[in-house]
């Protein structure tokens, strides 16, 4: 069996939550690496490879989604990194978003099915249901 190839960063500060992303991820042969908030998302970014894809919620301890996805923008290796934005923000919040040109954004609680749909859209990655 051939390890997952696409890389995706989930940035979740609830622990549930995030561990059951990545699992479903992982079950659709995606590498998924959780982390629980903003700064611990910077630091990947900064000292990891650069993901295929961003799962990120907007809410965060220590550094928010906005700031993080600002930053994200204003990188040059990043700039291109597709980013789902997930959040229960309400919707007006989730508008602000959109001069940061995120490649989604879905609301909570959204579900796996929904987010995998989204994901393998924006990156072309293999689908369980064999097609």
């Amino acid at each position: 069996m051939t390890a997952p190839s696409l890389h995706v960063l989930v940035v979740e500060d609830d622990p549930q939550l995030r561990t059951a992303i990545c699992d479903a991820l992982g079950a659709a042969r995606l590498h998924a690496v959780g982390v629980a908030d903003g700064a611990a998302a910077l630091d990947h970014l900064t000292f990891e490879p650069a993901p295929d894809a961003v799962v990120l919620d907007l809410r965060l301890p220590v550094l928010d989604g906005w700031s993080l996805l600002a930053w994200m923008r204003r990188e040059g290796g990043l700039r291109h990194v597709p980013v789902v934005v997930l959040s229960g923000a309400p919707l007006e919040h989730l508008e602000l978003v959109g001069p940061f040109e995120p490649a989604a954004c879905l609301r909570k609680p959204a579900g796996a099915t929904e987010l995998l749909r989204t994901l393998q859209q924006l990156l072309g990655a293999p689908r369980d249901d064999g097609g």
